[in-house]
């Protein structure tokens, strides 16, 4: 992982190409005639950090990074592991609408949106698509070089702060799912840029507990968009998630303090639970 030497080039591209694109996004998304603009142009947004890494990889020369990039994209999920990657998030979000219901929300909460239904195969897709492209930039190139450098826990915190700025252009895309939230107040968008961080923090222990798979946090990330799309849940509900998920990221750091706090590297060989 000591290969991984240019997290500064890497996030400030990856921020910089994003911010152009998606604010050209935002400009299109008011134009009467933007609409055929406008979707090329949030796709492209989601893959920059994808494109810096391999333009970092490829062209660094270094046969070792190459190999050691490729090959954690298929790497192992420890079976001690596998409930906490596919079945965390769900777990909080219907915790977080069960609590919900006790305090007068709607139980209609639980039913299925059209996510998994033929009119919502397109947004499926991209769904899946667009996690398992950034986790390539993040996990495969971008965190890796953060941890070169500090502990797992500051690694974690600093990479929700720029995952979080990567995202403020969506939040000026007419209509986008940020967009709602701007207007639905900043309690709403200070919830979303708090939830990234325990987000990250349980992320990256799954990501390195298993071996540094991209895989695996390419996984953990598209259960996690998925979920949030598949059910009816009230925004307020979110609120809720996130104190959860700060619970569980509380809880994990205590867990494993040792792990989190440690400025040692880890290697691409470490055991797999």
């Amino acid at each position: 992982m000591s290969h991984y030497k240019q997290p500064v080039t890497f996030f400030t591209y990856s921020l910089l190409l994003t911010w152009v694109t998606w604010f050209a996004a935002a400009y299109f998304s008011y134009q009467p005639d933007g609409d055929s603009t406008l979707m090329p142009l949030m796709i492209l947004g989601t893959f920059w950090p994808f494109i810096v890494s391999l333009f970092l990889v490829i062209g660094s020369g270094n046969r070792t990074l190459k190999q050691d990039f490729w090959s954690r994209m298929v790497g192992r999920i420890g079976l001690a592991h596998a409930p906490a990657i596919l079945l965390l998030l769900p777990a909080t979000l219907l915790l977080a609408i069960a609590i919900s219901v006790m305090f007068g929300g709607s139980v209609s909460q639980f039913g299925l949106s059209e996510l998994f239904s033929s009119a919502g195969m397109a947004g499926l897709l991209i769904s899946i698509l667009a996690p398992t492209t950034e986790e390539i930039g993040w996990r495969g190139y971008g965190v890796d070089g953060l941890r070169s450098r500090f502990s797992l826990l500051k690694a974690s915190l600093l990479f929700a702060l720029l995952w979080g700025l990567w995202h403020v252009p969506l939040f000026f895309i007419n209509n986008n799912y940020q967009n709602e939230l701007w207007h639905a107040g900043l309690p709403y968008v200070a919830n979303f840029f708090i939830s990234l961080v325990p987000l990250t923090v349980i992320m990256n222990w799954l990501y390195y507990r298993n071996g540094r798979s991209t895989l695996v946090a390419a996984l953990f990330h598209i259960v996690a968009v998925v979920a949030a799309e598949a059910f009816l849940v009230e925004e307020w509900v979110k609120f809720i998630q996130t104190g959860i998920l700060i619970v569980v990221a509380i809880g994990l750091v205590l867990y494993d303090k040792a792990y989190f706090l440690s400025d040692g590297v880890p290697t691409k060989d470490e055991k797999v639970a």
